[in-house]
């Protein structure tokens, strides 16, 4: 996890530095010049909109997991008890389906269907 974590870390720290320059050569090109105290001020928003969006697409993704564990496990509740499956509510089959949700779900009915579980 430390390595993605440094590797998400250097990758934005890239983008920024290539930005910030990028920006300072069309500037300088028009007649325009950044000092220290604009090129820090760009860096910080650069830096806040990247992290912005990288929040964004882990908030969308832990949303759609909720979705899925949700679903898992209402129709986990749905063969045991109206469908009358005999699929044994243990620990273990609950967390693996509120975990995985759906395909969490089929593995629990093949390994009850193998007689595994």
């Amino acid at each position: 996890m430390v390595g993605v974590v440094d590797t998400i870390l250097a990758v934005v720290s890239y983008l920024i530095n290539f930005t910030i320059n990028g920006l300072t050569t069309v500037f300088s090109w028009m007649g325009l010049h950044f000092d220290a105290s604009w090129k820090a001020t760009l860096t910080i928003i650069l830096a806040v909109i990247i992290l912005a969006v990288l929040f964004d697409y882990c908030i969308r993704l832990f949303g759609r997991w909720l979705i899925n564990s949700i679903v898992g496990l209402i129709a986990f509740l749905i063969l045991h008890y109206l469908l009358n499956v005999n699929i044994p509510v243990t620990w273990f089959t609950v967390v693996v389906v509120a975990f995985f949700g759906v395909p969490g779900l089929l593995a629990i009915i093949v390994l009850h269907l193998g007689g595994l579980l």
